[in-house]
This record gives C-alpha cells, structure tokens and sequence, in this order.
C-alpha cells in the first residue's frame, strides 16, 4: 500500500472534491456512500462503504469456526450458558 498525497479545497458549503485520478483508482461512482473517521485533531480518514452484498462478502467466513456451528449447538443457549458460567 502506498499513500497519495493531493492537495483539494474546502468550499464554502464545507464541500471537497476528490480527484480524478482517485476516484478512478477506487472506482468512486457519484451518490456513493462514504465514511469519515476522525484520527486526530488535524486527521480524518475517507472510506467507501460496503454494500450489503460486499459486507456479506467480506464476513460470510467470520462465524465458521463457532461453537454453534462445528458442534450444533443452539447460539442464544451457548450465550446464556456462557454468561452463566462466568458468574
């Protein structure tokens, strides 16, 4: 990964435009959702956000290897049995 660094400016309705060339290297569409992330006090991150279809994609694995899954255990029984023996 590397970093890009541009210059863009802020407009009086608080707007920026991204650039050409970095919309078309993330494949920015017009109307795409977006989320900002303050890092710091002088830092903010821009990130696309996922679609239901590649939130899907990208978590469909996530859950494989639980419990519930590998031993056919009912999921809201083992939370209730794991918040019991943590008692």
């Amino acid at each position: 990964m590397y970093t890009m660094t541009m210059s863009v400016t802020l407009s009086t309705k608080y707007q920026i435009v991204i650039p050409k060339d970095v919309r078309k290297q993330l494949g920015l569409k017009s109307g795409q959702k977006m989320e900002i992330n303050k890092i710091d006090e002088n830092s903010i991150v821009l990130t696309k956000q996922l679609t239901a279809d590649q939130y899907v994609e990208k978590y469909s694995g996530l859950l494989k290897d639980t419990p519930w899954i590998t031993k056919k255990i009912d999921a809201a029984e083992y939370l209730r049995n794991e918040r019991d023996r943590d008692r």
